[in-house]
């Protein structure tokens, strides 16, 4: 991933962050001359942090992949059951700010009935 700060008749440089956990965020020094650029001071703390943030978003996906392999990702509730048989499971993506971010259905006859919910992580800080 790559953060790009835009300004209208600016042109700015981007930081393209590593997927590694930083151990420490280095904290500016009086003395430091605070220059820009890749090695620049003023850019070390963004970097670090570009790449705690990369590594914990990877690992996340990761762990989404894996614990729904095998279940159904549906458009709605009507596409799922069109995928997938009696008694199969079956999931759908809500909006960035919904208050749940997956919705979990049971096909059941025919009849989409709810199995659960994953809690938006917007939705916790609100």
């Amino acid at each position: 991933m790559t953060v790009t700060i835009m300004y209208p008749g600016i042109d700015m440089a981007s930081i393209n962050e590593t997927a590694q956990w930083e151990n420490e965020i280095y904290q500016i020094a009086r003395g430091d001359k605070v220059e820009g650029g890749r090695g620049g001071a003023a850019n070390i703390q963004a970097k670090q942090l570009g790449n705690r943030t990369r590594y914990l978003y990877d690992q996340m996906q990761a762990i989404m992949t894996s614990a729904f392999t095998g279940i159904y990702h549906a458009s709605d509730e009507e596409n799922g059951l069109t995928h997938t048989s009696e008694g199969e499971l079956f999931f759908t993506s809500n909006g960035p700010d919904d208050e749940f971010i997956f919705s979990f259905f049971i096909n059941q006859g025919g009849v989409a009935v709810s199995a659960g919910e994953v809690i938006n992580g917007r939705a916790m800080l609100a």
